[in-house]
Formats: C-alpha cells, sequence, structure tokens
C-alpha cells in the first residue's frame, strides 16, 4: 500500500463494501511527513466529516481506499477544525501533492482512542494554549539538547530563516518536549508551537518543519 496514492476526492469503503464517502484532506505528522489520518467528507452515511487512521486502511488500489475488517467505522472521531492548521503542500515536497493537508495544532499531551492519534481536551477543560507552560528556569528534562533551550534560542525554518526566539518551554512528565512558547518579533506576538513541529534540535536552534504561514496561523499566546 503506497500512502502518497491518496488523493482528494478518491472514495472510501469499509471492508463489507459500504460507501462511507470521499477523502477531503489529510492529517500529516511534519516532523516526519508522514500520514497519519485521512478525513472523509460528510455525505449520505456521515453528518460531520470524520478522522480515520491509515493504520485502519487495508488496501488502497484505483477504485479507492479499502478499510480493515477491523475497523469500526461508526465510532471514528468527528474531524475538529479549528484542532488543526491548514498547510501549504508546496513548502514540503515529501508531502503529497494531490490533497490537503492539515496539521495537528494541539501539544501531544495525552493518547486518544485511536493509535497516533491525540485526544481532543475533554468537555470543561482548558485547551492546550490555555495552560501556562513551565519557564525555561523550572522547565527539567533528562534530554541534553533540551537543557541547552533559553531565551537566545533561535527558531528558524527548514531553509534557516530565522522566525523568533524560545520565550518558554514545557516539559512533559517524562522528561520529552511538550511544547514551546516562540516570540515571533515586533507586532507578531508569541505562538505556541508543539513538539511534533519540530525537525530538529541542534545547539542554540530549533529547525521547524512546517512553513512561516502554518506557525503564524496558530493562536497567539498572551
Amino acid at each position: 500500500m503506497e500512502l502518497l496514492e491518496l488523493e482528494e476526492g478518491s472514495p472510501v469503503r469499509a471492508a463489507d463494501g459500504t460507501d462511507l464517502g470521499v477523502i477531503s484532506r489529510l492529517v500529516v505528522d511534519p516532523s516526519r511527513s508522514a500520514i497519519t489520518h485521512l478525513v472523509v467528507q460528510k455525505g449520505i452515511l456521515f453528518a460531520e466529516d470524520r478522522v480515520i487512521p491509515v493504520e485502519h486502511i487495508a488496501d488502497v488500489d484505483e477504485s479507492g481506499v479499502v478499510l480493515s475488517r477491523e475497523s469500526d467505522y461508526k465510532q471514528m472521531p468527528e474531524y475538529e477544525a479549528d484542532a488543526y492548521v491548514e498547510e501549504d503542500r508546496a513548502t514540503d515536497t515529501r508531502l503529497p501533492s494531490n490533497a490537503a493537508v492539515s496539521l495537528w495544532r494541539f501539544p501531544m499531551m495525552q493518547t486518544g482512542m485511536f493509535p497516533m492519534y491525540p485526544a481532543y481536551p475533554p468537555s470543561g477543560s482548558k485547551a492546550p494554549e490555555e495552560v501556562r507552560p513551565e519557564t525555561m528556569s523550572t522547565a527539567a528534562s533528562s534530554k541534553p539538547d533540551l537543557e541547552l533551550l533559553d531565551e537566545s534560542t533561535r527558531v528558524v525554518t527548514a531553509d534557516g530563516k530565522r522566525l523568533g526566539n524560545v520565550v518558554e518551554v514545557a516539559i512533559k512528565k517524562d522528561g520529552n518536549l511538550s511544547h514551546l512558547v516562540v516570540d515571533l518579533g515586533f507586532l507578531q506576538g508569541h505562538r505556541l508551537l508543539p513538539a511534533h513541529w519540530i525537525d530538529s534540535i541542534d545547539g542554540q536552534q530549533i529547525r521547524i518543519a512546517v512553513s512561516k504561514q502554518a506557525l503564524a496561523k496558530l493562536p497567539e499566546v498572551t
């Protein structure tokens, strides 16, 4: 199965042949340039767009996508547009060019019921950008590259163009990075950068795996 063959408008069927709809976009993990989910457009069967992990795909052929027999399509979560940021496909040639691309914009602070799919914040809880991360002076991690982060750490694009500087960093209980707060400079404000948007951390520089436009679409952190 070649995931890059997935196309916008391709039919999606259950293992029993039930027509589920067509692909409207793909969800990508930018740090790996990997397709993680496909979004099935609402139609006769679904009242809302649904998100399906690629692990539930049994086959991709000229007639479309077929899900595995173990996949319960009725339990797939709805596509919450506000939880994603649209990415420009032209910024990364490793991404599929034949479908719209979305990026999960929240830090992966918890794991949902589907593989590689973070759970939405429970009803009544604060969204991740409303939770203040630890400051760099109190953040603790066993990873040397994270200990080097301070307010002089630059954040750059894939081609090395400077975007801003790290302001705050949040470390998860397991010692791994959750997210950063990045100062984009004069009049542009601060943005919460989830760890899975990072391509590499090299000394005093963080290289992101997304476009500047995608980063700017994130809500401003005050």
